[in-house]
């Protein structure tokens, strides 16, 4: 109580040397032998709670243990001591899991790897005790891990993807910025790859639909802006480095007279800072077959990291290249609608979207009737009445079968010929597509005939 009070530490010692010595006055089968051991262990958990060390905490749990034991049922403070156990087992829990962070510091390469445990711990932990705090704690962690800095591209992919899948199902409100780091990444991750094939399968393998999963999320919570900015940099990515038959670095070539130069050693650094998340810590140097110390990779990439950063300002520093490596800003796209407006499709299994991007303001049209399976239909209708082939009747009724399952009996398609002529689907299309998207967005802007 007097530590309590005043929080002096020898308050605290005394206290504990004084219930030691009354345990040594208890001993079994005395009645209140277990009482002594509770309030060894409280005085002994507090100390931990000071001081952090570890022997305390395990004290603590053994003196509860017996506690414990000698409070068998129907004893009436049975539960406390069940109580008191779970919470000083729960504190050594949360210590165990938290170690490797410590013996992780920054910049140690695997300390994202731990990050993200920690972080997916959190997340099993909110599952079990629905507690807002261990979730938002999780986020945090989550976050850490896809933006620390001293890691591959691939591994800043793979941790905010997890990040993004995590804040998405429990509905945080951090999703957003879990997509924008993972969009951050995919520049670097193409940056690796020398070759169209290569960069187009470091870009697409597990992120299909990622710009636009990530638009969907900003449109959502009420970000239009923001919403444009994610999709639009996403397919800024794909149609400029995946489809382009040179790398991010191959333009840094034509910058006279050092350009050659800092893209060769931009390369070579991406590539160090990939390699070196796949290195074993003690493999044997190919040059002097000398083993690897954690700490020597983790001060090596450290380096590199620096080098690759100041590269990147030099470069950012040229005329041109201010966004070099860098998602699109929304600053940078709205002059494309200085005279006529901009309209952003983004497709979704449950609920497409509209984006109407003017100069002065965005505007949102829901497509309810235009989601992904719908628009399938209609493509392979459309391909269908293209191929020049006889549209079969089994065709012709699947389709109306399935528009009418899906929208119902009044919005469903209705096939004008029964015979299969191919304009007669072409019709169905596109009034389909009239009606439920050119209609909607003449209306928005406020279109008149003449």
């Amino acid at each position: 109580t007097l530590f309590n009070h005043h929080g002096e530490q020898d308050d605290l010692d005394e206290a504990i040397s004084l219930h030691r010595q009354a345990l040594k006055l208890r001993p079994a089968p005395h009645p209140g032998r277990s009482m002594s051991l509770s309030n060894l262990a409280h005085a002994v958990r507090t100390q931990f709670n000071q001081r952090g060390d570890r022997s305390n905490l395990n004290e603590a749990i053994s003196l509860h243990k017996q506690a414990l034991e000698l409070r068998l049922a129907p004893h009436p403070e049975r539960s406390t001591s069940l109580n008191d156990l779970a919470n000083a087992l729960w504190t050594q829990f949360n210590q165990r899991r938290e170690q490797p962070l410590e013996l992780r510091l920054a910049p140690h390469p695997e300390r994202s790897t731990s990050l993200n445990d920690l972080a997916n711990a959190l997340w099993t932990q909110f599952n079990q005790r629905r507690e807002q705090r261990d979730l938002d704690e999780a986020m945090s962690f989550f976050s850490a891990a896809a933006q620390y800095l001293f890691q591959p591209p691939s591994h800043r992919l793979k941790f905010a993807k997890r990040w993004i899948a995590i804040a998405v199902q429990s509905q945080h409100n951090s999703a957003i910025r879990g997509y924008d780091t993972a969009l951050q990444a995919l520049p670097q991750l193409a940056a690796l790859s020398l070759h169209v094939q290569s960069r187009q399968k470091a870009l697409t393998t597990g992120t299909d639909g990622l710009a636009r999963d990530a638009s969907i999320c900003a449109i959502l919570s009420g970000n239009l802006q923001k919403a444009i900015e994610l999709l639009e940099s996403g397919r800024g990515i794909f149609w400029s480095q995946v489809l382009s038959l040179r790398s991010p670095f191959h333009q840094i070539r034509n910058i006279e007279p050092n350009g050659p130069e800092l893209a060769d050693r931009l390369q070579d650094i991406a590539n160090e800072l990939e390699n070196g998340s796949h290195r074993d810590a003690t493999a044997e140097l190919l040059d002097n077959r000398k083993k690897l110390s954690i700490d020597q990779e983790a001060s090596r990439l450290n380096r590199l990291n620096e080098e690759w950063e100041q590269n990147i300002l030099k470069v950012r520093e040229l005329h041109g290249f201010q966004d070099f490596l860098l998602p699109l800003r929304f600053s940078s796209l709205k002059p494309a609608a200085s005279k006529h407006p901009v309209v952003f499709l983004i497709q979704n299994n449950v609920l497409s979207h509209c984006l109407i991007m003017t100069s002065t303001n965005i505007h949102h049209i829901p497509l309810p009737n235009l989601r992904t399976r719908i628009l399938k239909i209609l493509v392979d209708s459309v391909r269908m009445a293209a191929s020049q082939s006889v549209i079969s009747r089994s065709f012709i009724d699947q389709t109306r079968d399935t528009m009418i399952k899906l929208l119902g009996e009044e919005r469903g398609i209705s096939f004008e010929n029964d015979g299969g002529d191919s304009d007669g689907t072409f019709r169905s299309v596109l009034k389909m597509i009239w009606d439920e998207l050119v209609k909607p967005i003449i209306d928005c802007l406020n279109i008149k005939v003449g």
